[in-house]
């Protein structure tokens, strides 16, 4: 029973999780719409699925360069 599980387990994250040759997972050659599903952002990006966009900055001010090399002269 244990090893049935753990068996299904490898063949889903197989599935599931991108390759680095090709930068896809093999069930998105099956299904393409798959990368909206959350299981699939979740195991490809937890951390952006956990903290979602509402916390990354849209129109970020970057560092003044001019003022910096003013200092540095």
């Amino acid at each position: 029973m244990s090893a049935k599980r753990e068996l299904i387990f490898f063949l889903l994250m197989y599935l599931f999780i991108r390759q680095s040759e090709s930068g896809k997972a093999p069930i998105e050659s099956i299904m393409p719409e798959v990368v909206k599903m959350p299981l699939y952002r979740l195991i490809n990006d937890p951390l952006g699925m956990a903290l979602g966009v509402e916390n990354v900055k849209r129109k970020v001010r970057m560092a003044d360069f001019q003022a910096y090399k003013s200092l540095s002269a």
